[in-house]
């Protein structure tokens, strides 16, 4: 998957575009300790790089990636641990670093809670990127520990709604993407027809293999799907109807196919510019909210230190009600830190959602923690507008 640009040095020419004027001599990064990506990072390296997150109150992305690192690298697994909840708690993490973290866990899951845990580590992961790989490997998690009960075990019943459950959050939130959104398809079909077993009722499995074959798909995904219908349907009406989706499918694919080659990687135009054009032809086909939050979801993996990208997905993900705008809100407050604009409109959606108090000024002192370190040029501004809309009850600023 595409990498974003990280705070630390990597994102320093973003945050100077969003405060020209300020200084960046906090922004220390981990890369420039002395540790070597082959070394892993000697005790002294680790020791450092600690040193440098408590003087910057954790607000340097690249030390705590290079701590992570370092950490995995000598099997430190408890401080691992330590240190991945630390990242954490200041910044969005990638897919990448969650799959590690996950797969780390995974390794030494044995009971029910174990698998609570790492089930609760994808949610935690897709609440900072929704993309097809996490709900992909989500999926086949559930789906693996499925396929392992016995056939009169008393848990299967439940465990298939929850395998549902999330399949159909999976092909809901990313099902749209044109290059690899067919792969959740896939594995919605997969566990219909795991979940049919010996039924004669076919519905679910027949109705899943439908939506498959009317989502556009770039490559060969559209005739497998349809060849894999085709083998398992015997209704004539039935395969006609298949037929008629996979046209209209194989239409909406070929009115993406430009935008999907500008938004490749390795193009020569300017990525937010070439997911700008993308959303906007996809407003444009009219095919939906939920066909622009994809194209929207997946702009934001290599785009994520956009303000004004995050401020057009939360005011879409609005159209769905308040707590799905807080919801955005958050995400986009962790994603650019460094935005008082941001924190602002987190802060008040928070509001507006009917957050608790509590909640609601842990926010606020995080925003001026990550203000603070960040862009402390524009702390005044958070401060001026909570001052300008006090809420006694929940917010206290102080100067």
């Amino acid at each position: 998957s595409e990498q974003p640009q990280k705070m630390g040095k990597k994102a320093e020419k973003k945050a100077e575009d969003m405060e020209e004027d300020e200084s960046s001599d906090s922004d220390s990064s981990g890369s420039e300790l002395g540790m070597s990506d082959e070394e892993g990072g000697g005790e002294e390296a680790i020791l450092a790089l600690q040193q440098t997150l408590a003087a910057c109150g954790g607000y340097d992305y690249d030390a705590h990636a290079d701590l992570v690192r370092a950490l995995s690298g000598r099997a430190k697994m408890k401080e691992l641990g330590k240190a991945r909840e630390a990242f954490s708690a200041a910044f969005a993490l990638h897919d990448d670093l969650w799959m590690e973290w996950i797969a780390d866990e995974a390794r030494i899951a044995i009971s029910d809670k174990d698998r609570a845990k790492i089930a609760a580590l994808y949610e935690r992961a897709l609440a900072d990127f929704s993309s097809v790989p996490l709900w992909e490997s989500y999926n086949a998690f559930l789906l693996a520990h499925l396929t392992s009960l016995p056939a009169d075990d008393a848990g299967l019943a439940q465990a298939t709604e929850q395998a549902r459950a999330v399949a159909e959050r999976a092909v809901a939130s990313m099902g749209a993407d044109v290059t690899d959104g067919h792969r959740l398809w896939t594995q919605l079909v997969d566990l219909e027809l795991f979940a049919l077993g010996a039924s004669p009722d076919k519905t679910r499995a027949r109705a899943a293999f439908m939506r498959q074959l009317a989502a556009p798909a770039l490559g060969d995904a559209l005739e497998k799907a349809l060849t894999r219908f085709k083998a398992w349907e015997t209704d004539d009406a039935q395969l006609t109807a298949a037929e008629a989706a996979a046209k209209g499918a194989r239409a909406g694919t070929e009115e993406r196919r430009a935008a999907e080659a500008r938004v490749a990687p390795g193009g020569d135009e300017d990525v937010l510019e070439a997911w700008n054009g993308y959303i906007a032809l996809e407003k444009k086909l009219k095919g939906g909210d939920a066909r622009v939050r994809c194209v929207m979801e997946r702009a934001l993996a290599p785009c994520c230190l956009s303000p004004v990208l995050w401020d057009s997905y939360a005011t879409l993900a609005g159209a769905s009600g308040p707590a799905s705008e807080a919801r955005a809100r958050a995400r986009s407050a962790k994603n650019c830190p460094f935005s008082a604009e941001l924190w602002c409109a987190h802060l008040a959606a928070m509001e507006k959602s009917g957050s608790p108090g509590a909640a609601v000024a842990q926010a606020y002192d995080r925003a001026t923690s990550a203000l603070r370190f960040l862009a402390p040029a524009s702390l005044s501004r958070l401060l001026m507008a909570c001052t300008l809309n006090p809420k006694p009850q929940t917010l206290n600023p102080k100067p």
